[in-house]
């Protein structure tokens, strides 16, 4: 697909992105994600202690939705010619006890 559309001068760009968060995400519980559940469990009032799902020690690398947006924007508007695939996610790791 990707050299067919290429032939034509289509570029495609795919976009994969990890551990997003920011406004607007949600807790849910059936997908535990850490940022919201923190936040859920302490919107009310100024709670010191939360809940961790595990030992806690699971390292992620966290990226804030608008990097994500600026990532997408950069990649559609770069002159670069072809299809490409992005990888867009944190580079910083952390665990829940850090967070």
């Amino acid at each position: 697909l990707y050299k067919r559309l290429e032939k034509r001068g289509i570029r495609i760009h795919t976009f994969r992105f990890g551990n997003v968060y920011g406004p607007g995400q949600r807790h849910v519980p059936q997908y535990p994600h850490l940022i919201p559940h923190f936040y859920d469990q302490n919107k009310d009032k100024e709670q010191t202690e939360f809940t961790i799902f595990g030992d806690g020690t699971q390292k992620r690398a966290w990226i804030h939705v608008r990097d994500i947006v600026e990532g997408v924007l950069a990649a559609s508007l770069s002159e670069k010619p072809g299809s490409t695939v992005y990888n867009l996610g944190g580079t910083r790791e952390s665990n829940a006890h850090t967070i």
